[in-house]
Parts: structure tokens; C-alpha cells; sequence
């Protein structure tokens, strides 16, 4: 079963996404792979754009029917049962699947790890091996970014970046509404407030110490994607806001 699920995970994901960076590193005259890693990454990007749509829609709806939920909540908070009937009847009635707004999140974390699996091992001529029979195999493999920086070793300025970029991006995340001083429990812990800190500021932290022990591909890889999100946060907050 293990070798099975292994075989998919290197057919679906791991294959297609290495002979799609060794073709743009072919098929471009400067023959860079930092630039090929920033093409691959716009390119993944597009491909999962109409998930990460569905998912600002999603957020977009169940912050409008914060309202309601809250109400629900309030009034059955003694019948827990109930509760959670008359929530799932509020979601039925608005067509809406609570679950929706993590689904980009669960699509680039096996891509993620894909490109760490290429990146982590570098790429040599033992791996063209891989390629399909109609990719053409490069002659000089070069593993550079804009001639500056060996992406198979480390790089603390891009581990830095790719730290910068997640604190930004994390800003254009929705922010959880304060709790309401009718519900009385204002003096409780918000729960969503303090894990959107924690996303905000110490998910970037970890990132930039993580990506500080890693080839400097995955992070040039990560600020690539930071960048392309918040670009599309703000052009679909303009399409519907």
C-alpha cells in the first residue's frame, strides 16, 4: 500500500513538477534555475488560483453570517446538540462548506513537499533519469540564480525574505472580529485572535529559521509564492469588495 501511495505521489506530483523546471530551465535562453523556479512557481500559482478563489469566497460568506452564528451560538450554548444542527442547517441554507477556506492550504502542502523532496538532494545528471522522453536533457546544468547564488546551498538573506513575505501576506489575511461584550465572555481568551498572532508573527519567525538549514531554492521558491498571494488577495478584495 505504502509503495502504491508512493508511486501516485511521484507520478501526480513530483514527477510533473521536475520535468516542468528542468523544461523551462532548457527552454529559456538564459538557462537560469532561479528564474525558472520563480516561472514554475507563477505557473502553480495559476493552476490553483480557482481553489484559493473558492476559498476568499468562502471566508467572504461565513463573515457575513457571523451574525447569525453568533446568535446560535448564544442561544442553544446550553443544548451543544442543538447547536451544532442549527449550524450546520445555517451552512445548508447559504450552501457553504466551513471546511472550504483550507483547501489551498492542503494542495500546496504536498507541492511544497515535492519541491523540497528536488531541492533538498540537489539536482544532478542522476536524476535526469526522471525526465519524460520528450523533455530533452540540458547540457550544463547550472544550479544559480541570476548568477549570484548557488540555490543548493544555503542563503540567509532569501531564508530572511522568505520570513519578510510571509509577515506580509499574513497581514492580508482576514482578521477574526473582536467577541462581543453582550456575550459576556469578553474577558475570556479569544482563541482566533491569539492563532491569528501567532500566523502573523511567529509563522513568519519559523519560516525564516527553517528556511535558514534548507537549499536556498525552497526559499526563493517561498518568496515567489508569498509575493504571487498577495498580489491575488489584493486583486480579488478589489473584484469583491
Amino acid at each position: 500500500m505504502t509503495s502504491v501511495l508512493f508511486g501516485l505521489y511521484n507520478e501526480i506530483l513530483y514527477r510533473p513538477l521536475f520535468n516542468g523546471l528542468i523544461f523551462i530551465y532548457s527552454a529559456l535562453p538564459p538557462h537560469d534555475l532561479g528564474l525558472s523556479i520563480i516561472i514554475l512557481t507563477v505557473i502553480v500559482r495559476l493552476i490553483l488560483f480557482p481553489a484559493t478563489l473558492r476559498a476568499f469566497r468562502s471566508q467572504a460568506a461565513m463573515r457575513a453570517i457571523q451574525p447569525k452564528l453568533k446568535a446560535i451560538q448564544e442561544e442553544y450554548k446550553n443544548d451543544k446538540g442543538e447547536q451544532t444542527k442549527r449550524i450546520m442547517a445555517l451552512y445548508a441554507e447559504h450552501k457553504m462548506n466551513p471546511f472550504s477556506g483550507c483547501l489551498p492550504i492542503l494542495i500546496q502542502l504536498p507541492v511544497l513537499i515535492a519541491l523540497y523532496q528536488i531541492f533538498w538532494k540537489g539536482i544532478d545528471p542522476t536524476l535526469f533519469g526522471y525526465l519524460y522522453s520528450f523533455i530533452s536533457q540540458p547540457e550544463n546544468f547550472g544550479a544559480t540564480a541570476f548568477g549570484l547564488i548557488d540555490l543548493m546551498q544555503r542563503s540567509i538573506p532569501l531564508a530572511l525574505l522568505a520570513g519578510i513575505s510571509q509577515f506580509f501576506q499574513a497581514k492580508f489575511i482576514p482578521q477574526p472580529e473582536p467577541p462581543s461584550p453582550k456575550s459576556g465572555k469578553a474577558l475570556e481568551p479569544d482563541l482566533s485572535k491569539i492563532l491569528s498572532l501567532q500566523v502573523k508573527y511567529f509563522f513568519p519567525l519559523l519560516i525564516a529559521v527553517w528556511a535558514c538549514s534548507l537549499p536556498s531554492a525552497l526559499p526563493l521558491y517561498w518568496t515567489t509564492m508569498n509575493l504571487l498571494a498577495i498580489v491575488e488577495q489584493i486583486l480579488i478584495k478589489k473584484k469583491f469588495q
